[in-house]
């Protein structure tokens, strides 16, 4: 015998969602009843599956009124803080771009560094000091 399952709460392959969240973490037989949305949250509900997502549960999380709607002033806090967010992001790309624009002017400074250091030792030779009588004294 099947139990009747609403078809918004239907898998591709015709399984209830619950139970195969259920039995993918490994429960055992019994499952708790699924629980229904209320009749605001169903209105949050966009693709109609029973569950709310996370953008959906942010969604109903503004609408403190329960009018099952967003005011134009919630529509407003949502987009300053969206352009807020994307103004820091950019920010922080900048600031990216440039430490690793600086790192790289580093990188190439030791670099150079190390092919004048190699050089300099090229160009440097030791002369042996004289003695009186034009032999070659050991040095210590």
């Amino acid at each position: 015998v099947f139990a009747a399952t609403p078809l918004n709460q239907m898998t591709a392959f015709g399984k209830n969602k619950r139970a195969d969240a259920a039995a993918a973490s490994g429960e055992g037989k019994m499952l708790t009843p699924p629980r229904t949305l209320s009749a605001v949250s169903k209105l949050y509900d966009v693709d109609g599956d029973g569950i709310l997502s996370e953008a959906e549960r942010a969604l109903r999380e503004l609408d403190t009124e329960n009018e099952g709607h967003l005011s134009n002033q919630k529509a407003l806090q949502i987009m300053e803080q969206q352009l807020a967010l994307q103004h820091q992001l950019f920010s922080m790309k900048r600031v990216l771009i440039g430490l690793v624009a600086f790192t790289i002017i580093l990188a190439l400074s030791n670099l150079g560094t190390a092919f004048a250091a190699a050089s300099l030792a090229k160009d440097t030779s030791v002369s042996q000091p004289q003695s009186e009588n034009n032999s070659i004294a050991p040095t210590l």
